[in-house]
């Protein structure tokens, strides 16, 4: 990615204070690194984030995808970076995603609500329906 889309807003049907923004972060050089692109995005984030508002949307977008074998190079390219990168990917496709980075917390705060989810009668045994 060339670039980085980062977006909030509140709800557009609560009654309470309405705020949407977003901002567009270049990046210097096209990457694909993690980090690169987590610092990016919460670059963009602390600078259109407000107190005292419920968001309720959030997102990011990678712009201006360019393929890594058509890109040029500079005297700035970080060699180190791209095998850094590699080994995180190589040991996430085996330990499925066990290796994380530090921005994205070690707590799991949010959690979906199950209480009105449908029985599952076709791939859970325990909740097939019995017939009498």
């Amino acid at each position: 990615a060339s670039s980085i889309y980062v977006y909030i807003r509140t709800s557009p049907h609560d009654d309470e204070r309405q705020y949407a923004n977003g901002v567009n972060i270049p990046l210097f050089q096209p990457s694909d690194d993690t980090m690169v692109l987590t610092n990016a995005a919460l670059l963009g984030l602390d600078y259109i984030y407000r107190k005292g508002f419920n968001y309720q949307k959030a997102g990011v977008t990678l712009c201006h995808l360019t393929s890594k074998h058509k890109m040029q190079g500079n005297l700035f390219n970080d060699t180190i970076s791209h095998s850094r990168m590699k080994v995180m990917d190589t040991i996430n496709q085996r330990w499925k995603g066990k290796l994380k980075l530090g921005s994205e917390g070690v707590t799991k705060e949010w959690e979906m609500r199950s209480q009105f989810k449908s029985k599952n009668y076709t791939t859970n045994w325990d909740q097939l329906i019995i017939a009498s």
